[in-house]
């Protein structure tokens, strides 16, 4: 089977090609964000946690799973019962964005600790005689 293409076109994907509209991809999730894996053990007790914080790392290769890391087992876990919170991710992001004005705000004290240098310079030492 001859799997080259007959027309070439390097500007739309054979899928674009094929569907006539461009491939959604509004299910891909961000890897390193917070995710919450279900526990699957036979009988959790009543007020036992039903769900591991972890970091998602990847789709698995395998199925229809995520490999993630699981932070109460030190593990790599692939699991399909697991919900991602883009939320944080999004906010650390956010927070990156607005360093530029954390850093003025942190040059503040130290102009507040150089001008009380000074100061004290400019006092009498009062030493015991």
């Amino acid at each position: 089977m001859n799997l080259n293409q007959q027309r070439p076109n390097n500007e739309k994907t054979p899928d674009e090609l094929w569907k006539g509209r461009p491939a959604s991809v509004k299910y891909f999730r961000d890897f390193g964000s917070k995710c919450f894996i279900k526990i699957n053990d036979d009988s959790p007790g009543k007020f036992d946690s039903r769900v591991d914080e972890g970091i998602f790392l990847r789709y698995s290769t395998k199925s229809k799973a995520y490999k993630s890391y699981n932070n109460r087992l030190w593990k790599i876990v692939e699991s399909i019962y697991v919900k991602i919170d883009e939320g944080l991710q999004k906010k650390k992001i956010e927070d990156q964005e607005l360093d530029p004005f954390i850093e003025e705000s942190e040059e503040e004290p130290e102009k507040e600790e150089k001008d009380q240098e000074k100061q004290k310079q400019k006092e009498p030492s009062q030493t015991p005689s």
